[in-house]
């Protein structure tokens, strides 16, 4: 496998969902040295659809010019070879071109001529195609793929696609992870690990990503230098069988997060050490920054290239800052268009620390902070999602110009600060005595 490739099929845009997944799986038996050589059986194994269904993905790939197929036979024996899958990325890739459809029937070649004799069939009479409905032998009826995905969903909470897929990888590479790579992962492909995943519910793959560093940390200390593979590791629920000792190794002896290079420990995204690191963040204010002189002109600039791109991705833009259009097609910039772009830039930029804890609770499960914000825990609150009190907050940030927390795909509750907005002071006192113990203490290993 070759994960510049399934990367590459990720990145893919334009091109339906089923599409894709079979794309990824091209890709993931793709070998950077030897090629692409899966069998018909054990592609559409790879992506769950039929042969039937297979043909006309693959087809509709060699006519986007995606991947072309290569019929090989065997030197001397003549006898035919696995199709070798040429994909759009390597360097001697040749897009397969289109043939000249015949005019009468409209498929194949129109120069294409018949060499069977013409013979009438002896069933049909006259005629010299056979009648498909005398043949006794009937294809089985394929299930809808529709259908079969929501069956899948509801057995098991999660289907295969491009994010679950993503999330697999960083579980397997250790992207954000303390113990690191899983050794020798890529033994077993990444769509068969997937799978082994998506078949978990949503809880049991919360717990499989949280005490993943536990189970490689029980390894380590039992001088197993290569873990058993991911995808047993999903089916048999191995984090069950972790013992109280066997977790509580990842994590302080006062019961906090596992520390992680840097001195900072690593905490599950959504909860109340992260909702302590992003509520501190959020009250030291923005970083400064400063708006160009030249902005009005540099908004024009950048209009122009997305009027060129597109009418839509203009208007979006227009309205993104909130710009309207003259008759003649110029920009017309409000009297106060510098400070609510100030306003704005400071939302989207002047929190990085919040952007950073942000961008990590939408594909991992944990996030490095200061361990200072282990201690502030008990001042936060689990808010459920979608509650009078979680519209207060978003009412909250809103008002006040700060970003909001991004919604989590499967938590239903994330923790805030203890009381909503009203109780931020007494965080804030709380945190502010805790900051100055934290740095107390550096001064006075300093001092030694």
């Amino acid at each position: 496998m070759s994960h510049d490739a399934t990367n590459w099929a990720i990145q893919q845009r334009g091109i339906k969902p089923a599409l894709k997944v079979v794309l990824w799986h091209l890709c993931d038996r793709y070998n950077p040295d030897n090629g692409c050589f899966p069998s018909q059986e054990t592609l559409a194994f790879d992506a769950e659809v039929s042969r039937s269904a297979l043909n006309t993905y693959l087809d509709e790939l060699e006519e986007r010019g995606l991947i072309a197929r290569e019929q090989r036979r065997e030197k001397g024996s003549n006898k035919q070879e696995r199709t070798r899958y040429r994909l759009a990325f390597e360097k001697d890739f040749v897009a397969k071109k289109p043939q000249n459809p015949c005019p009468e029937s409209g498929h194949g070649d129109d120069e294409a001529v018949s060499e069977n004799a013409a013979e009438p069939s002896p069933e049909n009479g006259e005629s010299r195609v056979q009648n498909l409905d005398s043949n006794p032998v009937r294809e089985p009826v394929n299930e809808p793929v529709r259908e079969r995905e929501a069956r899948e969903r509801d057995r098991s909470g999660s289907i295969v696609n491009a994010d679950l897929i993503k999330r697999v990888q960083k579980f397997c590479t250790g992207d954000g992870y303390r113990e690191g790579e899983w050794k020798k992962w890529s033994s077993s492909t990444i769509g068969h690990i997937a799978k082994r995943f998506a078949q978990l519910t949503a809880q049991e793959q919360q717990l499989a990503c949280e005490w993943r560093d536990a189970f490689l940390a029980k390894c380590k200390r039992d001088r197993v230098t290569t873990p058993m593979p991911v995808a047993n590791y999903f089916r048999d629920k191995v984090w069950e069988m972790l013992g109280e000792a066997d977790k509580a190794a990842v994590r302080p002896v006062a019961g906090g997060a596992p520390a992680v290079a840097g001195g900072k420990v690593a905490v599950p995204v959504f909860g109340p050490a992260f909702a302590a690191a992003r509520a501190w963040a959020l009250l030291q204010g923005p970083v400064y920054f400063e708006l160009p002189d030249d902005l009005r002109d540099k908004v024009a600039s950048t209009y122009e290239v997305y009027a060129r791109a597109s009418v839509t991705a203009a208007l979006n833009y227009r309205q993104k800052l909130g710009l309207m259009l003259s008759e003649d097609d110029e920009l017309i910039f409000p009297d106060d268009f510098e400070a609510r772009e100030w306003e704005r830039r400071k939302t989207d930029e002047g929190y990085p620390e919040v952007a950073r804890l942000h961008a990590a609770a939408k594909d991992r499960n944990h996030v490095t902070v200061e361990p200072a914000f282990e201690r502030l825990k008990e001042f936060c609150e689990p808010v459920p999602v979608g509650s009078d009190m979680w519209e207060r907050w978003r009412t909250y940030h809103e008002d006040q110009g700060l970003p909001f927390v991004p919604t989590p795909a499967v938590m239903k509750v994330v923790f805030f600060p203890k009381g909503g907005p009203d109780g931020l002071f007494a965080f804030e006192r709380a945190a502010s005595a805790v900051m100055s113990m934290e740095r107390g203490d550096d001064d006075a290993i300093q001092e030694k």
